[in-house]
């Protein structure tokens, strides 16, 4: 591959990642959050179920999303079938109530900023052009 292939996709990677992260920080200012809150993973997780859902919310997400993990661990060291039946059922039953939890947030967060099914779709699919349409565009935040 010639070098400045190499570069100018590398140079396009960063720059993308950098409109990426400066949008996110755009959308906490606009929720009246400090822009650095949406750089740390949890953190600003933490924080959009603060401002668009409820706290508990979030903890419950984490819980499920670890409960999936447990089961999946499970699953690799189980040893008879009855138990890996269960481990199964619940590592699907958990992953798919942590995943309809995330995507109840993204709709609040997109009803947050006065847009509808669609734009939860964008953010669900396409999350860091439709972050970047909240951060950059001229959505503006109001409470639930």
């Amino acid at each position: 591959m010639d070098k400045a292939l190499l570069y100018g996709v590398l140079f396009g990677v960063i720059a993308f990642l950098a409109a990426t992260v400066v949008a996110k920080w755009k959308v906490f200012k606009k929720m009246g959050e400090p822009g650095w809150k949406s750089l740390i993973p949890f953190y600003s997780s933490y924080i959009i179920y603060k401002r668009v859902w409820n706290t508990d919310m979030y903890w419950l997400t984490l819980l499920l999303f670890v409960a999936t993990e447990i089961c999946s661990t499970m699953l690799l060291y189980g040893t008879g079938s009855t138990t890996s039946m269960l481990f199964q059922a619940g590592e699907i039953l958990f992953a798919l109530a942590a995943f309809v939890m995330s995507v109840i947030k993204i709709y609040r967060l997109a009803k947050a900023f006065h847009h509808g099914v669609g734009y939860t779709l964008g953010l669900l699919f396409l999350d860091p052009f439709f972050m970047m349409g909240l951060g950059y565009g001229r959505s503006e935040y109001s409470p639930a």
